[in-house]
Parts: structure tokens; sequence; C-alpha cells
């Protein structure tokens, strides 16, 4: 018997990849490896599955033509985009499957998918009159058991287009093409199952169809490995490359997601860090993605950047990636109050703006001595190498950090902005904001500026305001509803292409809170503002803040009649929430009413103080149907989804 064992394991040893190495282990490290990558990029497999569950329905309803004009262009934007993403991500050049590089790849291999699936339809007419145990060859078949040698070809002309030339390396093993088998019979089973008893109309089948997709990604990803090892392809950074891993947590579990998938912005430290990087860095970026195994590296440079509400994950992963022994860096609004909470995770902390310190960071880590703590400087402006990467970076990730000024002139005491940059107002020159804008020029129909408040230096934005017609362009923004008592200022930001901005209102005119000093003391004259600035061509997204000190339910009632009277464009209403570095957090924690310090509470929806009029439970049960009310009774964005939704209802 250990006769027999050996000469199979010497018969196996002959097929491998490696010289020198058992097939076993080299094999099944690619099957680890596969699952690790498809359990990353689940999102799009679903996309998949709905996609052809839509058109199932469709062509089930006779509507053929939204299967030719509709779903045939997105299943070949959808596929090829997944693709070329995930060789991307086995050739080591992508991490993450990235909204941005999906799209790059749709474009690229769009035209290879099409000549993909154009194989199975010559096959097909091969052998349609061909019949297997009594069953004819239908196109459908053809399409799924041929497979295995479309995505065989996409692989190879996929390399061929990205690396032009391949050097043969090594070959395939007994059991890589076992488990290729092994994945085609499943998958066809799957098929069988799916396809010759419509399970796609009940909802078990629907997790078959799942399934079978999973399966068919699953083989793509082993293929796309065999090819990386059949061929001499690159396989990521070499050992010697400095590589930087930039990271802005998700939080908020897989719903949040599956919403910032589609929604997501490009986070502006990603630019500063990129722009005050040496060039000679390699750098990952993960923009919150729901965070895998496979993307702990050791011997890296880590940043990290948080918020309250997703600190929890911001450390699990600084935990994670300090115990290989990877350096970390730790910053943002959470961390610069918190710096001591922090530095348990991480090696070091950045209190405040990191601008003014990353080059000292970079300097330290590459001689091996870096310190606990960096305090970045607020008022170091807008550096030259920054306006530069903005200069030179793709407009899908410039268009996330448009900024004229940084700060507000107001100091709202639950808000973490005065406790950030202090009395401090940055301004970007004007000269360098007009030559930004002017990228976008034709080919963006509507920019976001982030400024905190556009309106906080009244003279730079007036100026402002007078160079920008000539751009033609559309805008959005932040701003104190102050702005409409300068109708100079307002009418020129309307000149220069203003069509909303975002106003905290907070409170009612009635609301006790408007005793207090600051943008809180102009509620007499909201309503009086509000029509001017809407008299001025200008929407406003109305945004309310409820469980300040004296709100209890009456004064809901009476925000809430409030914001009919304004009727906003959009009405957003958040609970109060203690923010660290605010007046509030540090009041409340002296005197003993923060009731939670589960920081993943902290998102402006969860009730984490004691109040003498509201009980804990509400924001839990009553508060998401108070934000759903707010914004379909007392808003005009919410006035068209309840009529969308009659509508649609009318014709069940």
């Amino acid at each position: 018997m250990r006769k027999k064992e050996s000469n199979i394991f010497k018969i196996c040893k002959t097929t491998v990849f490696y010289p020198g190495k058992d097939f076993m282990p080299s094999s099944i490290l690619l099957i680890n490896k596969s699952i690790n990558i498809i359990s990353t990029i689940f999102i799009v497999i679903f996309l998949g599955f709905v996609l052809d569950f839509i058109n199932a329905g469709f062509l089930i309803g006779n509507f053929g033509i939204f299967s030719l004009l509709v779903y045939v262009p997105l299943k070949v934007y959808l596929f090829a985009g997944i693709y070329g993403s995930v060789l991307d991500i086995v050739y080591g050049e992508e991490y993450v499957l990235g909204i941005s590089n999906f799209n790059a790849n749709a474009k690229k291999f769009w035209k290879l998918y099409c000549g993909c699936l154009i194989l199975p339809f010559i096959l097909f007419i091969l052998i349609q009159n061909v019949s297997f145990f009594g069953f004819r060859v239908r196109l459908a078949d053809v399409i799924y058991f041929s497979n295995v040698f479309v995505i065989s070809f996409f692989i190879y002309y996929a390399a061929k287009i990205k690396y032009v030339s391949l050097s043969k390396k090594g070959c395939c093993t007994i059991l890589d093409l076992f488990v290729i088998l092994f994945c085609l019979c499943v998958e066809a089973i799957l098929y069988f199952l799916d396809h010759y008893f419509a399970l796609y109309e009940y909802l078990p089948g629907n997790f078959v169809v799942i399934g079978r997709l999973y399966v068919h990604f699953f083989e793509f990803i082993y293929i796309a490995h065999l090819f990386c090892n059949y061929y001499a392809l690159p396989a990521g950074s070499n050992a010697e490359e400095k590589e930087l891993f930039i990271i802005n947590p998700a939080g908020g579990g897989i719903l949040n997601y599956f919403g910032s998938f589609f929604l997501r912005t490009y986070p502006p430290i990603f630019l500063v860090l990129k722009a005050l990087t040496p060039k000679y860095y390699r750098i990952r970026e993960f923009n919150r993605v729901m965070w895998h195994k496979r993307y702990f590296k050791k011997g890296v440079l880590v940043a990290i950047t948080s918020f309250s509400s997703n600190s929890p994950d911001s450390y699990y992963i600084a935990k994670e990636f300090k115990k290989l022994g990877a350096k970390v860096i730790m910053g943002g609004p959470h961390v610069s109050f918190l710096p001591r909470e922090a530095l348990e995770f991480c090696d070091s902390v950045v209190v405040g703006d990191c601008t003014s310190v990353w080059p000292e960071i970079i300097r330290d880590y590459e001689h091996n001595c870096l310190k606990k703590e960096y305090r970045g400087v607020f008022n170091s402006g807008y550096p030259l190498p920054i306006h530069e990467e903005l200069m030179k970076a793709p407009l899908a990730e410039v268009k996330d950090f448009l900024e004229t000024t940084r700060g507000c002139k107001f100091r709202c005491d639950f808000c973490t902005v005065p406790a950030i940059c202090g009395s401090t107002i940055n301004s970007k020159p004007i000269s360098e904001v007009l030559e930004l804008l002017s990228r976008f020029k034709g080919k963006y129909k509507l920019i976001n500026f982030i400024d905190n408040n556009i309106f906080c230096n009244p003279q730079y934005a007036k100026e402002l305001f007078k160079a920008m017609p000539p751009l033609n362009l559309k805008w959005v923004s932040q701003c104190t509803i102050d702005i409409a008592a300068d109708e100079e200022a307002l009418k020129l930001a309307k000149q220069a292409g203003c069509i909303g901005l975002l106003i905290g209102y907070e409170i009612n005119a009635s609301s006790l809170e408007k005793d207090k000093k600051g943008k809180l003391s102009l509620a007499d004259k909201y309503i009086e503002y509000t029509k001017k600035i809407k008299k001025a061509g200008i929407n406003i997204k109305a945004h309310f803040i409820f469980g300040f000190e004296d709100d209890n339910f009456l004064s809901l009632f009476k925000l809430w009649i409030f914001c009919l009277r304004i009727n906003p464009a959009i009405t957003v209403i958040s609970f109060l929430t203690p923010f660290p570095g605010t007046k509030i957090y540090s009041d409340m924690l002296g005197a003993a009413r923060i009731e939670s310090l589960n920081w993943r509470n902290y998102s402006c929806q969860n009730q984490v103080f004691k109040h003498k009029n509201i009980n804990s439970l509400f924001s839990l049960f009553v508060y998401p149907l108070i934000y759903v009310f707010f914004l379909f009774t007392t808003s005009k964005v919410g006035y068209l989804l309840v009529i969308i939704a009659i509508f649609v209802l009318s014709f069940d």
C-alpha cells in the first residue's frame, strides 16, 4: 500500500507548476486564493443575478426588445468590467474591485467580451443538427457548456492586450484539470435545474441561479490563476518596492457597503497623501470596502482615516496590520480628539491636519523612528503639490475635492468643525480654484463644492462668484443662511451657476436654542431668508437636528409645521449626537449623561445620551419613521417619490 502511494506521488510530482514543488500545495493554494477573491466581489455577482432575473421576467412577458436593447448591452458592460477587474486582482495590479477600475475595464474589454459571446453562436451553427442522448442541442446549452473555452479565450486575449508579449513559464497539473472539470459539472447541474425546471420563477430557485454565477466566477478566477502561472505575468509589486496602503473604512455593515458601492465619493485625504508621498511608493487604495483578510500585508506603511461611527472598523484593521509587522498611522476627526484611544491599536496618530506633517512621517518611517504622535498645523493652507495633483488626477477623483475655503465663521457647540479648524479660515487662491474648475468645463454638468461653509468669507466668496460665470458650470455646496442677508452675494452666486445649497437650519423659529449666539440666533429670519434664496432660483436641501435640551414631541410637531412652511427640495432630520471634540460632548461627559460609547452608534441616527424629555427607545424604533415622514411630507423630492409610488402601484 505504501509503495502504491509512493508511485502515485512520484507520477503527480512530474506535473507541477514550479519544479521541485508538489502539485497538491500549489493547486490547493490556487483554490484558496480563488475563494478569497470571489468572496470580495459578491456584490457584482449579485448584480449579474439581478440582471438575469429582470431579463427573465421581461422574456416571460414577451418583451424581447428589452433583452436586445437593454439587457445585452448591460451584460456586456457588467461582465467586461468584472472580468477585467478580476484579472487586475489576480495579476496583483489591484487589491479591490473599485467602481473607477470597473468602468475602465468595461471600456477596455467590451469588444473582447462581445467577441467571446460570438464564439458559442459559431459553435452552435456547426453542431445545431446534432443530438445527444435524444436531446437536440439548443443555443443556451452551447453557451453554458462552452464556458471554459470562452473564459480561456477572454483571459488569453485580455493579457495580450494588457502585456502584449507572453512567455511560457509552467504547465497545468492533474488536480487543476480536476478542479476545472468539477466546476463544469457543478455548473452544468445548476444550469440543468435552472433552465429545465424554470426555477427563476420561484424564490428557492434564485439561490440556484446565484450559485451558478458563483461557480462560473470561481472557475474564471481559477483559470486566471493558472494562466498567470503558465505565462510569466506580473504578480503585483516586487519585494523591494515600498507600498502605502490608504484606507477609508466602510463602517455601517453590509447595507452601507452596498449603498456606498454606487454612491461612493473619493476621499480628499487620498489625493492629499498621493500628492505628498514620494513617487517611488506604490499606493494601494481601499475606499469604503468590506474588509477581507487577503488585504492584509506585512512590511507596508498603512494610513487609516476615521470618523466616530467607523472607528471600530478602523481599529480592527489597524490592529491586524500591526500584528503582521506593518507600520500603521491613524488620523481623521475621531483620532484627533481621542489619540490615546487610537494608540492602543496603531503605531502613530496624526492630531489635526496631516498636510503639514506627512512628509515628516514618511522620513521617520523610512528611518524606522516613527513618533507616537504628530500634530498637524491647520493653517498650513493649500500646498502647491496638492494643487498639482488635482490638476493631473482623474476628474472622477477631483470632483470630490473641489474646495474653496476650509473652516467656518460660526462656533456651534454640536459641530466638530470649530474644534478641528479653530477660528482660522483658509482660502485657496482664486486663480488656483479657477484653473481647477476649467478642467470640468464641458465635461461635467454639475459639480459640488465640499466647503464647510462656502460663504464663511463673504468678500472672498463674492470675488470667486464674479470670476466663475465664463466657466458655465452648475454647482451646489454647503452654506449658512446668512448669505440671503447679502443680496449682492446671493445674486452673484446664482450668476456663478449655483443651483442648490445645503443649509443647516438645525432648529425652527420657536426653538429656545435660538437664544444661543451664532447661526441659530438667525432663526427668527429663517422664513424671510428662505424666500429670498428661493426667489433667486436656488434650491435648498434643509438639515434639521432633533434632540436639543428642550426638545420634546410637541417641538417635533412644530418642526414639522416649520418644514412645511419653507418646503425645501429635500428635508433631512438627524438626531443630536455629541461627537468627541464638540462642546456638548465635553459638557455631557462631565455631567455623566453619555449612555453609550459604542462609536458605531455615533451616526446621527441614535440617541446616545440621557434626555429629560425623550426616551432612548425613541431613536431605535421611532426615529427611522420620523426621518422618512419628514422627507415624504415636507420636501419637493418627497412629493415626487410619493407620486411615483402611487403611479407604480396603480398598475398592480
